[in-house]
């Protein structure tokens, strides 16, 4: 009889030391809910957690803000304390996605929108912006696959729904400099392949896929080229001809953050919190589950380690800047005029910094790595040795070919798979990766866990293999059984979101994107 007051008085404890969601959680359960005393109690913790959503929203951490004024709004909390909450929340959303947009960061920027749907109604700056962010990733997605003229449209369609965001006006001059780029190239292309003059359609290939990395008939050519150039193999390093550097575009070079959002307390990307689960933090908001992010993650696997998953074709390496150590968020910005020849320079000065940055004494660009269909390319930027031989020009790589980026820098690059594209590097040296991995994978669509010495990553206990692969619709991990997949049984398949984590009869890994 006395056991539900034991209940209700550790409960007060817990209010009183502000640990409102173990209170919630406590009040909530049955027997307990079902007293009085109890229920009024929960409306205390109810009113609480709303309370501290303003206070969270006001530090800048939206996601932690976000997720205690939706257990308020589940606790039963007055609609007075919700409607303040949610005012709040919605202005800080909204300013930090203008924020973002004006850094040229879109997909920030998108993400803080979604966020703001699915906790309250868009008002008429809200929609702008949401539109804006809409057609800069149409723009974007034309950009890759080669249809630059769509990708000028949505633009020019974003750059008039908001005309006062410089990094969109940015984006539509580079934009219409790499459609006159491209256009140039293709007819280069063209007249190279009718006369089989391969060493120009290679050139020429790679200059258009350096503005539309999934163009699909430049990348045909590429191949084309390659074959009939004798390149096709993998059985020694052979040079290739270099091609002109390019710079990224201005919203993918990123900008310092404006001041509106420098107060942030979580460094270049406000409002989301570190990635340390506490009884204050919560971890992520609703929109950060949505899908797998399209750059990179970290791959923790329990007993194995820690491995950076690079899904790109085209992958930098050198050392961290203040945009990599940052863990999230946009990239250092340039002006519109450095996409074109020389943009390599450029960027290097002050532009996009290493998808795999080391911690080493490394140029912040210091070596590329390009997978061309089912090759790879390294590319040096700077002082680089390949099987201990200075390498000056793009070179093809093989399997358990050496890599030497400055004295004592040392990696090995690794196709397991006969018959997949995915690549590994590993570390010979004692260096790391910021954040620190134990390798890096290279990922083609497919990334095999297992025993075997054939899987991309080596996890030698398991009993049986884990495939995680690339769909339309994201992510997706297979296991030939079954297993706990965000805390739900699944049977065989799933599909992977940012924060997934994984736990079976003999394996567990949980994904976290940077």
């Amino acid at each position: 009889m006395l056991g539900w007051r034991v209940q209700l008085c550790a409960a007060r404890s817990l209010l009183e030391q502000g640990r409102l969601d173990a209170a919630r959680q406590m009040l909530a359960a049955p027997p307990l809910c079902d007293f009085r005393p109890a229920q009024e109690l929960l409306g205390q913790v109810a009113e609480a957690l709303a309370e501290r959503a303003k206070q969270r929203v006001a530090a800048g951490l939206t996601a932690a803000g976000a997720e205690d004024l939706a257990a308020a709004a589940a606790a039963g909390a007055r609609e007075g304390s919700l409607f303040e909450a949610r005012q709040a929340l919605s202005r800080r959303l909204v300013e930090e996605a203008r924020g973002f947009l004006e850094a040229g960061d879109w997909r920030a920027g998108q993400q803080r929108l979604e966020t703001l749907r699915h906790y309250g109604n868009l008002d008429a700056m809200a929609r702008r912006l949401s539109q804006a962010a809409q057609h800069w990733e149409a723009a974007e997605r034309a950009r890759r696959q080669g249809r630059i003229t769509d990708a000028l449209g949505h633009l020019e369609q974003a750059a008039a729904i908001e005309p006062e965001l410089p990094a969109l006006q940015a984006a539509v001059a580079a934009c219409r400099h790499a459609a006159r780029e491209v256009r140039t190239q293709l007819a280069v292309l063209h007249g190279a392949l009718r006369r089989e003059a391969w060493e120009e359609a290679f050139a020429a290939a790679q200059a258009i896929l350096e503005v539309c990395p999934d163009h699909p008939e430049a990348g045909a050519a590429l191949a084309r080229a390659w074959s009939a150039a004798g390149l096709g193999g993998r059985q020694a390093e052979q040079p290739v001809r270099p091609r002109r550097g390019r710079g990224e575009w201005p919203w993918q070079q990123g900008r310092p953050l404006p001041p509106s959002l420098n107060g942030c307390k979580c460094g270049a990307e406000p409002g989301l919190l570190k990635r340390q689960r506490t009884e204050n933090t919560p971890l992520h908001s609703p929109s950060e589950q949505q899908a797998m992010p399209q750059d990179r993650f970290m791959l923790w696997i329990d007993g194995v380690g820690g491995y950076l998953v690079c899904q790109a074709s085209n992958v930098v390496i050198g050392q961290p800047d203040s945009a990599d150590q940052r863990g999230m968020g946009g990239r250092a910005g340039a002006p519109a005029q450095q996409y074109g020849s020389g943009g390599d320079v450029a960027a290097e000065a002050g532009g996009r910094g290493a998808d795999v940055p080391i911690l080493a004494d490394l140029s912040r660009r210091h070596c590329r790595i390009r997978r061309v269909g089912e090759d790879y390319v390294l590319e040096p930027l700077k002082e680089v040795r390949v099987n201990h031989r200075a390498v000056r020009a793009p070179t093809l790589l093989a399997d358990g070919a050496e890599l030497e980026l400055t004295p004592g820098v040392r990696l090995r690059f690794r196709r397991p798979h006969p018959l997949c594209a995915t690549a590994r590097l590993e570390f010979i040296s004692r260096h790391r990766t910021h954040p620190p991995a134990d390798g890096v994978v290279l990922v083609a669509g497919t990334c095999i866990l297992g025993a075997e010495p054939t899987a991309h990553i080596v996890c030698k206990d398991w009993q049986r293999p884990v495939l995680l692969f690339q769909q339309a619709d994201g992510w997706h991990v297979r296991y030939a059984g079954r297993f706990q997949l965000d805390g739900s049984w699944v049977e065989g398949e799933g599909l992977l979101r940012p924060f997934s984590r994984l736990v079976g009869e003999d394996f567990s890994f949980h994904l976290e994107p940077i």
